[in-house]
């Protein structure tokens, strides 16, 4: 039985990374955001660590994009509100700057770069469903800083202003809405039906049932003994069922109280 497919599951990080790994797919979705740019051929990477020369940190961008003028995009699906995420912006597009600029090149080199939130929330609580921030004057608003620099908080729930069909559609998948059919939506979809039926995406939504269940005090015996069973009917070999059980039960189970669950089930 082929597992069914919510259309609200874009919304999750690996969904939607797997989604947009095809060029042609991201690259319709960053034109139906930003309809001004002309965009020829873009390279996307996901869950990209870029380092940082501070105690040897570093970022993961969800999903980074780059288009053949050198442009820079980070896209973060966000479904819940986190602290500082103003601040979060502003230190990713420093990463891109990093990225963008050679050693020894000059400040012209920076080309176009470009932070983009898509939220299942109202991240500003005006009710738009499009934030657009860029430097502005504070004496004469009309005056921009051109830093060729954009912070893009999308709001999938927002009721205000106007959005591209392509963005509409996006948001109605996010809120599990059927969305009209175009090239972006039927890419999208068939994206998802195919990654729905991999043994990686059967894996990821099974950590997630069982991270919830023990968050919110169900998991138990039956809940482990059940996560067994499903991994063993997939084919999953002792160790990598053993391993799964220890990251999230290892707290209160021993690994050789884990290994009898799955040599008796």
């Amino acid at each position: 039985m082929k597992p069914e497919l919510k259309l609200s599951q874009i919304t999750d990080d690996v969904m939607f990374e797997n989604v947009m790994k095809d060029p042609d797919t991201c690259k319709l979705l960053i034109e139906a955001i930003l309809p001004n740019l002309q965009i020829s051929e873009i390279e996307v990477h996901t869950q990209t660590r870029i380092k940082d020369n501070r105690d040897n940190r570093s970022s993961i961008l969800d999903v980074w994009v780059k288009d053949d003028l050198g442009r820079q995009y980070d896209l973060e699906m966000q479904l819940g509100q986190k602290g500082s995420m103003d601040l979060r912006a502003r230190y990713y597009l420093s990463r891109l700057d990093t990225e963008s600029l050679h050693t020894g090149e000059d400040y012209e080199h920076l080309e176009a770069a470009y932070v983009i939130f898509i939220c299942g929330f109202d991240p500003k609580g005006l009710g738009l469903k499009e934030y657009d921030f860029v430097y502005q004057c504070k004496q004469d608003p009309s005056l921009e800083l051109d830093t060729k620099t954009e912070i893009i908080y999308l709001n999938s729930i927002g009721n205000k202003g106007e959005v591209s069909e392509d963005l509409q559609n996006l948001f109605d998948m996010m809120n599990d809405k059927d969305p009209s059919r175009t090239e972006l939506t039927d890419k999208m979809m068939s994206r998802m039906i195919a990654y729905s039926q991999t043994p990686e995406w059967r894996d990821h939504e099974m950590y997630i049932d069982a991270v919830v269940d023990k968050a919110v005090g169900k998991a138990n015996m039956q809940s482990i003994i059940r996560t067994v069973k499903n991994f063993k009917s997939s084919g999953r070999d002792d160790q990598y069922i053993l391993d799964f059980l220890t990251d999230i039960y290892g707290d209160e189970y021993t690994k050789d109280e884990l290994k009898k669950f799955i040599e008796e089930n």
